[in-house]
């Protein structure tokens, strides 16, 4: 498994201020650095993605890696809140432990299997079909988060039962 590379890179990214037919209508965002697959790249697929660029020019190899962190949460030992962004690779002063790979179901959005869901460390002890039921992608880029009504259920109770506050 590769490891970060320490290196300087130059990148030229587009800033697009109007267009008819690049983002969805009446949606305003600002920022935005899609690492999707390019079936979902705008305004077409035809369009290389981002990262599927920079693996191609800088030669870095096609992978990537996020450290998540809640917002506003202190990184632990570093001062600072936040996450990172590892391009070509992964970190290793920023996990314990052993990483785990999950297999993408299909090059869309990063669409995975759920076979387990735990809360606090307690399994929620749901049939796996449950968790996929239509779909599961995991998605960096949004503060939502959608599960079907069953599964809802069961992380709202046991969220309730191991939260701190009464």
């Amino acid at each position: 498994m590769p490891k970060g590379i320490n290196g300087t890179y130059t990148i030229n990214i587009a800033t697009i201020f109007q267009s008819d037919n690049f983002f969805l209508k009446g949606v305003k965002w600002h920022g935005i650095l899609g690492l999707a697959y390019s079936v979902l790249a705008k305004p077409s697929s035809s369009v290389e993605t981002f990262f599927d660029s920079l693996v191609s020019q800088a030669k870095i190899p096609n992978i990537f890696s996020l450290q998540m962190c809640g917002a506003g949460l202190p990184v632990s030992g570093s001062g600072t809140s936040g996450g990172s962004l590892i391009l070509g690779g992964i970190e290793p002063s920023l996990y314990e432990g052993e990483v785990w790979y999950t297999p993408i179901k299909e090059e869309w959005y990063y669409q995975v299997e759920i076979l387990k869901l735990e809360v606090a460390g307690q399994n929620l002890n749901l049939d796996c079909r449950e968790y996929n039921k239509e779909k599961a992608i995991v998605d960096s880029g949004t503060t939502l988060l959608r599960l079907p009504e069953k599964v809802f259920s069961a992380v709202v109770d046991a969220i309730v039962h191991t939260s701190l506050v009464s």
